[in-house]
């Protein structure tokens, strides 16, 4: 079927994947006005997909390498009834063959001619404004590292590209609320997620960008590349992650097996004493704002387990002015029902960078005991948060002492007597046993010649029955008993002779018999789990009475000091 003058087609069989004009030769627009009386064909060997116009009759055309047809000057070789035209750039066998027939039938008439004429004056000038238009995207693209092939190829095929940003919209990784969705997607050749938001949402894009600038050099907080926008969404370029910490605890990651709960716990602490640091509050603390990334392999933990939390979703994030500690109720969002700070529903109250750590410490809480809430279940858990009711009695009993004394203090009701984070990084529940075993010694050390009067030495001993179940002595094995009475007399009733009695077999160990070794197990690690087990409220017991010492040069290592 041949169009009438004037009417628009596409060339189908080169369409464009592209859908801006910036075109390598091969993969150009081509639009062409077709006449009843012209017919198109294309040479589909040729590098520049050069169209040839088969006529019947002359004047012949054909089009260049942008798409338009120009008019070539024609010669032309009789032979038998044939003519065969040879344009001066073409090669043999880039011919166009056109059919010899009685010459009065053959030329077109001169209106068809100046029309024709009038429509490649049309193109002629399209086709400078798009040269215009190349030229200043290639000269865009050079300054800006890329080129116009090197965005074709880093495009594939049913993904969406906005600025510098590639996304998958099929690869959903996850959504909010608002109709907030995040995609798989790439960012300058390396992998990135894609937070996509809808307008109602640009002032929260706009604060968790700036906020995203202002602290994203930290390892701990996730990395914000670029924000791109479009006429509907805009988009956030952030770090891949693999899982939330929620994914983690549900079991929903394939990768849990290789996390270390404690140490994610950790790393997560960290990267809100960051915010911190910077007078930013977070305000939305919570297991699904708390990603799980694995260092410079585009989001996978290795086998050896190299994973990172990274505190993420900056939207309801509110910066301290200068000077100040806290902000009214008023200045917005309160963050997520059921991991709210008491004081954040309260008007009248202003709030700190204490509703982080409540927060926080839910978010222990529920790693720690796979998926549990102190506050119990999801229709009860606000109300129980404004009544101060909880409960902790689902932590593992390893260390649960431990446990349950950080937890416990970062839960208060009154936010002033919450730890804050930097504290939370120097608790004895991130400690490992070498460092426990350190501690223990240098207490030893400590406490070994004081009066019984002395301050320390009360705050060690009070309450210490609990510690040491009346007499240790009795909850020790037979071969340590045995061992002890060789050399001197030990008090079962005091810590003090517990931790003499530990700090001389540690200094001794490579002189005790083999079955006394055996016993107690390899050092630092089986060596304190013998003690710790035995008496799980030493070591949190022992870490609290020595606050009275932290400002001493060998105990400013165990605590944080606020000057």
């Amino acid at each position: 079927m041949t169009p009438k003058l004037g009417s628009w087609q596409r060339h189908q069989n080169i369409q464009p994947q592209l859908h801006s004009k910036f075109k390598r030769h091969q993969k150009c627009h081509l639009w062409t006005y077709l006449k009843e009386d012209l017919q198109l064909s294309d040479s589909e060997d040729s590098d520049d997909d050069v169209i040839y116009a088969k006529t019947t009759g002359p004047p012949t055309y054909t089009t260049n390498s942008y798409g338009y047809l120009v008019e070539e000057t024609p010669t032309y070789q009789t032979t038998n009834c044939y003519k065969t035209y040879k344009g001066p750039t073409q090669s043999s066998s880039q011919q166009t063959v056109c059919r010899d027939e009685p010459t009065e039938n053959n030329w077109m008439n001169q209106r068809t001619e100046q029309s024709i004429k009038i429509l490649l004056q049309k193109q002629l000038e399209e086709q400078k404004l798009l040269s215009q238009e190349q030229k200043s995207a290639q000269t865009s693209m050079r300054k800006s590292g890329s080129s116009s092939s090197d965005l074709y190829d880093a495009v594939p095929e049913g993904h969406v590209q906005v600025g510098k940003i590639i996304y998958n919209p099929k690869a959903v990784l996850g959504h909010g609320c608002e109709g907030t969705f995040v995609y798989k997607g790439r960012f300058e050749n390396r992998p990135c997620a894609v937070k996509r938001l809808l307008p109602e949402c640009f002032t929260f894009a706009d604060r968790e960008v700036e906020l995203l600038r202002e602290s994203d050099q930290h390892p701990h907080v996730i990395r914000y590349f670029c924000m791109e926008s479009d006429n509907q969404f805009r988009y956030i370029a952030l770090e891949l992650c693999v899982a939330t910490l929620q994914d983690y605890v549900e079991g929903k990651s394939p990768y849990s097996r290789t996390f270390d709960s404690l140490q994610l716990l950790h790393q997560a602490a960290s990267g809100i004493a960051h915010l911190h640091s910077l007078g930013i509050v977070h305000r939305d603390i919570k297991p699904h704002n708390v990603l799980i990334s694995q260092p410079d392999t585009g989001g996978i933990p290795d086998t050896g387990g190299n994973v990172k939390a990274l505190i993420s979703d900056f939207g309801l994030c509110k910066k301290l002015t200068a000077g100040r500690i806290s902000f009214s109720r008023r200045s917005g969002a309160a963050g997520t029902e059921g991991w709210i700070a008491p004081e954040m529903l309260d008007e009248d109250k202003r709030t700190t960078c204490a509703v982080d750590m409540f927060s926080f410490g839910c978010v222990i809480y529920y790693v720690l005991t796979r998926g549990k809430h102190p506050f119990g279940d999801s229709l009860r858990r606000q109300s129980n948060i404004l009544e101060g009711d909880y409960s902790l009695q689902s932590l593992p009993m390893i260390d649960f002492y431990v446990r349950k004394d950080l937890i416990d203090s970062l839960l208060c009701f009154e936010p002033s007597k919450r730890l804050c984070a930097k504290a939370v990084l120097k608790h004895p529940l991130f400690w490992s046993r070498e460092r426990q075993m350190a501690f223990f010694q240098d207490v030893s050390d400590r406490i070994e010649k004081e009066n019984v009067d002395s301050e320390v030495l009360v705050c060690l001993e009070k309450k210490g029955l609990e510690v040491v179940k009346f007499d240790w002595r009795k909850h020790i094995s037979e071969e340590l008993q045995n061992d002890l009475r060789k050399f001197r007399t030990y008090k079962g009733e005091n810590i003090r002779d517990l931790l003499r009695a530990m700090r001389n077999k540690k200094h001794h160990y490579r002189e005790l018999p083999e079955d006394l070794k055996r016993s107690l197990g390899a050092i630092p690690d089986q060596f304190v789990q013998y003690f710790t087990s035995r008496f799980p409220k030493l070591l949190i017991h022992t870490y609290n009475a020595l606050r009275c010492c932290q400002y001493e040069r060998v105990f400013q290592q165990y605590y944080f000091i606020e000057y």
